[in-house]
């Protein structure tokens, strides 16, 4: 048998959990706690105060939403890898006198699409979970000899599949209470034989699925003839287990990042048509795109064992890393260490953020150059939406960077004192930090652009205002006579004139008075553009200048190059005369 490597935490003797001789468990009845209501209900939150500090799996059992887990186990070493899948599904097994189903974490919806009211069906059903859970049973206790390190990745937060691997492992009742209560902050514990943390995973999700229509399920063989020979079981597995899998995959059971901005879950209840209103303001709504935001909980056992679980987003983490167990020579493998296995899973869901701020960028720029080109007040209701989300955004991976320092002075005593799993996770740290900071630039971008958009908006009013005081003050002389002239006098001779005497004297006296209220802006505009008329006429005589110098000089090249022409034919024919004088000479 190899000997696998081993963690000490808090520096205690090593210790490791005696899976096989336990002590019996004195059966009692278990209470019921539901976490699923307590942020966003006051009754429920109310109802935490009489719980005792984390959850104790002999005493206690959580009712979750969650139809079960899909559970993957990897063992490997320098030289091999295993990979094996194991489907846990939650058994249905409250009932009141009536036979109706209660404290059940399936909704409404789910039970009539898989026609669990049905008897049948649901004996059927919990046999295939109780197999399940046996199967979870025996792969948690038969690990190979030749694997030093294992990782337990479990997507969909079942409680059945949490107890198991808790009760297995000696999972921290406090830890698993932060599990299950969500949301945290991120953050790390340690205990006696492993190691706790937690943190958000943000990704860009779709927010417009296309969910072909399905008619009720029938997980049994046949609903008229139980004892039909012809019994299509392995179908039916494969139908409720397809059914498990798109259930804990789908994009609309994802929390979204801005759940409690208005209109969300933890906010203001509203109307549907307003709620829909303010889901078309949204920053990425007009690619039908959306940034979700759930919960990562990470142990690092004293064996060597990684366990993660994840809400829904497991796949995306298990793509990066598995395709970094397979081949050989890669650091995982080499090294076979359990904290550089839990530091690559950190940096997995970090480099999952990178999309989210190139959507936001593109969204940005889009925003940028519809307000420099036609700024319009109502750009601001989805700039402050937008503003909106990155704060949300900021304030959530803060604390990550908190959470990777930490794990990194850990690492140098705790995590078995590898120095390499504390320099790689300085990279995740520079990671975050510059992701940050990118999005504290787009936010400060952002409130400049609704500062740009207001001053053009106050501009424009301005002007408008401007160009109304002008013809207001050209038009009042004008009033003025025609009041005037309308009065009703007996004895009023130039009421005798023509209509050019109005004009006669009303235009000079609209103009003085023009002149005479406005003469400030008048002189003001006058000798601007009188000062702009002698810059151009200045510029203007300095390049003709610059023209006849450089005219001049182009003529002094000209008759340079001719006297040089003359000097050199003058030469060449002195030339000429001595050599024929010699010859005449000879």
């Amino acid at each position: 048998m190899s000997k696998r490597n081993t963690i000490n935490f808090n520096n205690t003797p090593n210790f490791e959990i005696n899976k096989t001789n336990k002590k019996e468990k004195i059966e009692t009845i278990k209470l019921n706690r539901k976490y699923a209501n307590s942020n966003f209900s006051s009754t429920a939150a109310r109802a935490k105060a009489d719980w005792e500090p984390g959850i104790d799996i002999d005493t206690t059992d959580v009712v979750l939403s969650s139809v079960g887990s899909l559970v993957t186990v990897v063992d490997y070493s320098p030289i091999r890898y295993k990979i094996e899948k194991i489907h846990v599904l939650s058994p249905i097994k409250s009932l009141d006198e009536n036979q109706k189903i209660i404290n059940t974490p399936f909704k409404p919806e789910i039970l009539d699409e898989l026609n669990i009211k049905n008897r049948h069906n649901r004996k059927y059903y919990n046999k295939l979970a109780r197999k399940s859970i046996r199967k979870l049973d025996r792969k948690l206790g038969t690990q190979p000899n030749w694997s030093n390190v294992r990782w337990i990745s479990v997507k969909g937060l079942s409680w059945e599949t949490i107890s198991h691997i808790a009760d297995y492992y000696g999972l921290h009742r406090l830890a698993l209470e932060d599990m299950i209560d969500i949301p945290q902050r991120a953050k790390v514990d340690s205990y006696k034989t492993h190691l706790y943390c937690c943190l958000p995973l943000i990704k860009l999700i779709k927010t417009v699925i296309n969910k072909p229509s399905s008619s009720p399920i029938s997980i049994s063989a046949s609903n008229t003839d139980s004892n039909s020979k012809s019994n299509k079981k392995p179908f039916s597995t494969l139908v409720i287990y397809k059914f498990l899998y798109e259930n804990i995959s789908s994009h609309s059971n994802i929390n979204k990042l801005d759940d409690f901005l208005i209109g969300s879950n933890g906010g203001y209840k509203i109307s549907g048509n307003k709620k829909r209103l303010i889901d078309s303001l949204k920053p990425l709504s007009y690619r039908n795109l959306a940034v979700g935001n759930e919960q990562v909980s990470l142990f690092l056992t004293d064996d060597n064992t990684v366990i993660s679980f994840f809400e829904h987003s497991s796949n995306d983490i298990e793509n990066a890393i598995l395709s970094r167990l397979i081949p050989e020579y890669t650091i995982l493998r080499e090294s076979c260490d359990g904290s550089l296995l839990l530091e690559a899973i950190i940096d997995a869901v970090v480099d999952l953020t990178y999309p989210v701020l190139n959507a936001y960028r593109r969204r940005f720029s889009e925003f940028q150059f519809d307000i420099l080109s036609n700024p319009n007040v109502s750009h601001t209701q989805n700039l402050h939406l937008m503003i909106s989300e990155l704060s949300i955004l900021v304030s959530t991976l803060n604390p990550v960077t908190s959470l990777v320092h930490a794990l990194k002075d850990l690492s140098k005593s705790t995590l078995g004192g590898y120095p390499i799993c504390g320099l790689y996770l300085s990279d995740i740290a520079d990671h975050t930090q510059s992701i940050t900071e990118d999005i504290k630039i787009m936010r400060n971008n952002i409130e400049n652009l609704i500062d740009l958009i207001f001053n053009t908006v106050s501009y424009e009013s301005n002007d408008s205002m401007k160009l109304l005081t002008i013809v207001t003050v050209i038009f009042s002389p004008l009033s003025f006579w025609c009041g005037y002239y309308g009065m009703n006098f007996e004895v009023f001779p130039e009421i005798q004139q023509n209509s050019s005497f109005f004009w006669k004297i009303a235009v000079p006296f609209s103009v003085a008075i023009v002149v005479i209220g406005m003469w400030k802006s008048i002189y003001n505009y006058s000798r601007r553009n009188i000062t702009v008329f002698k810059k151009a006429y200045s510029e203007r005589k300095i390049s003709r200048g610059h023209a006849k110098e450089e005219e001049m000089k182009e003529q002094m090249m000209r008759e340079r190059k001719n006297r040089q022409r003359r000097t050199e034919g003058h030469l060449d024919d002195s030339r000429i005369k001595k050599t024929s004088f010699g010859h005449s000479f000879v």
